[in-house]
């Protein structure tokens, strides 16, 4: 599987953390796909899905928090790191926080706590798109279901035996264990 970190940052960002960042991806082997504005990086949310954001706070325009709220009224649920300078005060990592940041850090980051919480947000994130199939998978299947399955399916769920379920819908019990087999 293909991971990918977008990383959001202005060109005019710190050179140093925007190399940094780079290296990291590398080393948790990840492809970087950069943006330099939230706006550019809007615009391609629908080709590819990242597993990872990492933003900054503070960008001219629209801000990492800007960012974080447009994602959430798109549905988009990518798990999401928020990055700033050392001016970074208590209310806006709360807010933050509060609209599911997995996490925010402050200016200068050490390259192993930035790799782990990478490593884990992307963990996270894989493991929630996972169950987000699983429940796309779930309802798919239920719907192909015709209606006598899915009459024996609402039995089956309620506990009852085959024979409580033919009797209940008034067919042998051996058509109930051969629709039972198919589910």
């Amino acid at each position: 599987m293909q991971l990918y970190l977008f990383l959001i940052q202005t060109p005019h960002s710190d050179p140093t953390y925007r190399e940094q960042a780079c290296q990291i991806v590398l080393i948790v082997g990840m492809r970087d796909i950069p943006f330099a504005t939230p706006e550019e990086f809007l615009e391609t949310t629908d080709k590819v899905r990242p597993n990872c954001i990492v933003v900054n706070c503070r960008l001219p325009g629209m801000g990492g928090l800007t960012l974080q709220s447009k994602l959430q009224a798109l549905n988009c649920e990518i798990p999401l790191i928020m990055v700033t300078d050392i001016s970074g005060n208590v209310s806006t990592a709360v807010r933050a926080m509060k609209n599911g940041a997995f996490s925010y850090l402050e200016k200068p980051i050490s390259e192993e706590h930035l790799i782990e919480k990478i490593q884990i947000c992307v963990a996270q994130g894989i493991k929630r798109n996972g169950f987000q199939i699983s429940k796309t998978q779930i309802r798919k299947q239920l719907g192909s279901l015709t209606n006598r399955e899915r009459e024996i399916l609402d039995q089956c769920l309620l506990g009852h035996s085959n024979k409580v379920v033919a009797f209940n819908l008034g067919v042998s019990v051996k058509a109930i264990e051969a629709r039972r087999a198919l589910l």
